[in-house]
C-alpha cells in the first residue's frame, strides 16, 4: 500500500510538471512568433553586387550623413540605409524623417525611425507607421533626416552633403521584381526659425460669468530661408498638441497652486495648412470692454510685430526671420469657483511640441514652387512669447478689481481688529514684555548655571 501511495504521489507531481512545462513552452513559442527578426545592415547591402564598402570613406571631420539606399520588404515595410562618416568620434541617433509619397500626396510628413542595425557607420532604419502601397511605381521624396547627437537636442541634417537638396527614390515592380533608382530633388533650407505663441487677454469686464474668463493663445512659427521667398502662398506645418490643467486655491483673491491636481493629456499629432490671405479671429466673451482681434495666417515679420497692443518679451528676437506662420489657435480657459474671495481656480492651457514646417508653396520670378523643407524640430515654451492686451498688466479687468477689493477688505479687517483691541493694547504690551523678560531671565539662568556649580565645588574644596 505504501508503494502504491508513493507511485500515485510521483505520478501527480510528474503531471503537474508536464503541465507547467507545456505552458512555459507555449509562452516561449508565442513570444518568438510575435518578435520579428531583421537581418544585419551589411548582410542586406552585400546582396547588391554594386555595393562597395570601400567607397564609403571614414572622415572624423565630416559631420554630414548620407542616405544612399532604400528597400521595401514583403511585409510592406520601408527601410532606409544611411552612412555616417564620423561614426568613430561621434555617436548619433537617427530619430525621424520628413518624406512625401508623391504618387499619393504632395504633402511631406514626419515619420518616426527605428534603428534596426548599426555596424561600421552603416545604419538600417525602419520607417514606423508606414505601409508600402500596391502601386507598380512608388515615389519617395525625402527632404530631411532628423538626428540626435550624443546629449544634445534634436538637430537636422540634409540627406546630401552640400546644398539644399533632398532625394527622390523610385521603386518599380516589374514581373514581380523590384528595381530602385535615386535622383536629387530641390528642397528649401531654413536658416533661422523660432516657435512660440501670443496670448490675447480677455480684458472684458466680468469675462464669461464673473469669475470665469477665456484668454486665447495663437501659436506661430517664424522662419527665414536660404533663398529669399518673394511671395509665400501657403505652408504646411506639423505639430503635436496636448493640454494641461492646473488648479489654484484662492484666498482673498490671491492664488496658490495645488500641485496634486496638475494633469496633462497625451500629445496628438496634427497637420495644419496656413494660407496667406485667410484670417483667424478672436472675440473676448465678456460683457463690457469687448474686443475683437484678427490676423493673417501668413504674415511677414513686420506685419506680425505691427499688431496693435502687442508686447513681445524682451528676450524674444525674431527680426532675423522673414515669415510668420500662425498655424494653431486655442483658448486658455480660467474657471473660477469662488465664494466671497475664497475658492478654487482651474486653468486649462493647450501646448505644442515637435513643430516642423513640411512644405512651402511660393512664387519666384513668376514661377510657382512647391518644395519640401529642411528645418529643425522645435519645442516652444509653455509661457507666452508676447501678449496682446488693452490693460497695462494683462491680467484681466475682473481679476484686477478682485485683487483691489481684496486689498481694501484686508485693510478694513485689520482696522476693525485694531479698533476692537485698542483698549487692551497696554495690557497686551505689558503681558508681552513680562513674557519676554521671563524668557530672557530663563536663558540667562541656563547660561550661568554651569558657572554657579563650578563655584560651589571650589568653595567645598576650600572648606
Amino acid at each position: 500500500m505504501v508503494g502504491i501511495t508513493k507511485r500515485k504521489i510521483i505520478a501527480v507531481i510528474l503531471a503537474i510538471m508536464s503541465i507547467l512545462f507545456c505552458s512555459i513552452s507555449f509562452k516561449l513559442t508565442a513570444s518568438a512568433e510575435e518578435t520579428t527578426a531583421y537581418t544585419d545592415v551589411l548582410e542586406d547591402l552585400q546582396k547588391d553586387e554594386s555595393f562597395k564598402k570601400e567607397n564609403f570613406l571614414v572622415d572624423d571631420n565630416k559631420d554630414s550623413i548620407n542616405l544612399f539606399q532604400i528597400a521595401e520588404s514583403s511585409d510592406k515595410e520601408l527601410f532606409l540605409y544611411v552612412f555616417q562618416p564620423n561614426h568613430k568620434v561621434r555617436t548619433i541617433q537617427l530619430t525621424k524623417i520628413k518624406m512625401a509619397i508623391t504618387a499619393v500626396s504632395q504633402n511631406f510628413n514626419v515619420y518616426e525611425l527605428t534603428v534596426l542595425s548599426f555596424k561600421d557607420g552603416f545604419f538600417k532604419c525602419k520607417v514606423e507607421d508606414f505601409i508600402v502601397s500596391d502601386d507598380d511605381r512608388r515615389i519617395y521624396d525625402i527632404s530631411t533626416i532628423y538626428r540626435k547627437i550624443e546629449d544634445y537636442d534634436n538637430e537636422t541634417d540634409t540627406v546630401v552633403e552640400k546644398g539644399a537638396k533632398g532625394k527622390r527614390f523610385v521603386a518599380k515592380t516589374i514581373d514581380g521584381n523590384v528595381y530602385y533608382s535615386v535622383n536629387d530633388i530641390i528642397v528649401e533650407e531654413v536658416v533661422s526659425q523660432y516657435a512660440g505663441f501670443i496670448r490675447y487677454y480677455d480684458n472684458s469686464l466680468f469675462g464669461k460669468s464673473g469669475y470665469d474668463y477665456e484668454d486665447y493663445d495663437s501659436f506661430f512659427l517664424a522662419f527665414s530661408t536660404k533663398n529669399k521667398i518673394e511671395n509665400l502662398i501657403s505652408a504646411e506645418v506639423e505639430a503635436y498638441v496636448y493640454s494641461r490643467t492646473f488648479v489654484h486655491n484662492s484666498v482673498l483673491g490671491f492664488n496658490y497652486p495645488d500641485k496634486d491636481k496638475y494633469s496633462e493629456t497625451l500629445p496628438v499629432k496634427k497637420e495644419f495648412n496656413v494660407v496667406r490671405g485667410i484670417y483667424d479671429s478672436y472675440k473676448t466673451p465678456g460683457l463690457l470692454n469687448v474686443k475683437e482681434y484678427s490676423w493673417n495666417q501668413i504674415q511677414t515679420v513686420e506685419e506680425f510685430k505691427a499688431e496693435k497692443n502687442l508686447t513681445l518679451n524682451k528676450d524674444i528676437n525674431i527680426d532675423s526671420n522673414q515669415w510668420v506662420l500662425r498655424f494653431f489657435n486655442a483658448p486658455y480657459i480660467t474657471d473660477g469657483k469662488n465664494y466671497l474671495f475664497f475658492g478654487t481656480t482651474t486653468r486649462t492651457q493647450y501646448c505644442v511640441e515637435g513643430v516642423v514646417c513640411t512644405m512651402l508653396t511660393f512664387t519666384s520670378n513668376d514661377d510657382i514652387f512647391m518644395l519640401g523643407v529642411v528645418d529643425n524640430i522645435l519645442k516652444p515654451s509653455k509661457n507666452p512669447s508676447g501678449t496682446v492686451s488693452t490693460m497695462p498688466n494683462s491680467d484681466g479687468l475682473w481679476d484686477m478689481i478682485q485683487k483691489a477689493i481684496s486689498l481694501v477688505l484686508i485693510i478694513v479687517v485689520c482696522g476693525v481688529i485694531f479698533a476692537i483691541l485698542s483698549p487692551f493694547i497696554p495690557m497686551i504690551v505689558k503681558g508681552i514684555a513680562l513674557v519676554f523678560s521671563w524668557i530672557v531671565k530663563g536663558i540667562w539662568w541656563v547660561i550661568c548655571l554651569p558657572f554657579k556649580l563650578i563655584g560651589k565645588l571650589f568653595k567645598r574644596k576650600d572648606s
